[in-house]
């Protein structure tokens, strides 16, 4: 997502100059705000998604999702579609469309981290029992979810509800067993339709784009599904950076001072890295400060 705004309540922030990330919980985010003359600083926007065309059959879906706060990008600017949706990914998600409620249970599985990013919405799907993992303590973190899965998934979100019609596709023989009565439900609702070929291809994994379409369409039609809307409050994330604001001369080494790091062959400052982590976790909008003046190279000068 692209876009411009000025923030007039970190005027004061702005100009101390001191570089630092601020996580700011702001209601009607969605709204207006002041134009760059009557504010101190003009903030820059993040690039959002450049692998997302704007005629791409799912870029409404992504927009929707990532400006609700429901999928975030693989990146800080890209998204991803094409790339399989995990076990992690697909509770993440659901996790953020129920409104991320209070977590009280325990993980109790092997091949999961508790300090990830997915580790509430993995206790919160297992206990609801939407995605309940192989057994022997495996959540199945990083392995992608089936397109069956993904529907089975989503049924019992749902609640299981019974569709009228069975779907009927080429391939509707290899659908497996535990996934019929959640593939006639996706077919019937038009959450999820068939592949390229006509058929319903159930054991190929879920793409990215896939998730944001289905997502997309089932919370269109559920209108009391908790999720973010431009009127409720989201997570906006805003860090300043020497990493551009700064003119080091040819030869000086700023990667060894503690506030610029090297990712990738780009300088990438340590208040950009924590910023984006943070907006993994919580989603929202993504936004640097850019003073209008470099920062001075010395330090001592800087926050005088």
């Amino acid at each position: 997502m692209k876009f411009r705004k000025t923030l007039t309540a970190l005027i004061a922030l702005a100009a101390v100059a001191i570089p630092l990330t601020v996580l700011v919980l702001a209601a009607d985010i969605g709204g207006d705000l002041p134009p760059a003359s009557e504010a101190g600083e003009q903030v820059q926007p993040t690039e959002r998604f450049p692998d997302v065309s704007a005629d791409a059959w799912y870029a409404d879906a992504v927009d929707y999702c990532e400006s609700n706060g429901l999928m975030s990008g693989t990146t800080r600017t890209a998204f991803s579609p094409g790339a399989a949706m995990t076990h992690s990914m697909l509770a993440t998600v659901l996790y953020r469309a129920a409104g991320s409620p209070a977590v009280t249970g325990e993980d109790s599985f092997t091949d999961t981290d508790p300090s990830a990013y997915y580790a509430d919405a993995v206790v919160w799907a297992s206990e609801q029992d939407y995605i309940s993992g192989y057994g022997n303590g495996l959540f199945g973190t990083d392995d992608p979810v089936s397109r069956e899965q993904l529907a089975t998934i989503l049924w019992r979100y749902d609640g299981g509800k019974a569709a009228q019609t069975a779907a009927d596709y080429p391939d509707s023989a290899s659908i497996s067993t535990f996934a019929v009565p959640a593939v006639n439900w996706a077919t019937e609702r038009g959450f999820l339709t068939g592949a390229s070929d006509g058929g319903f291809a159930p054991k190929e994994s879920a793409t990215r784009a896939q998730v944001a379409v289905l997502l997309h369409r089932y919370l269109a039609q559920m209108p009391g599904t908790p999720t973010l809307s431009d009127d409720a409050a989201k997570a906006l994330v805003v860090y300043f950076s020497r990493v551009g604001n700064t003119n080091f001369p040819n030869g000086v080494d700023a990667v060894t001072s503690a506030s610029i790091n090297v990712r990738n062959g780009e300088l990438v400052g340590n208040n950009q890295l924590v910023a984006e982590a943070v907006h993994d976790r919580v989603g929202g909008d993504l936004v640097e400060i850019v003073s209008r003046e470099p920062y001075p190279l010395d330090y001592d000068e800087t926050v005088s």
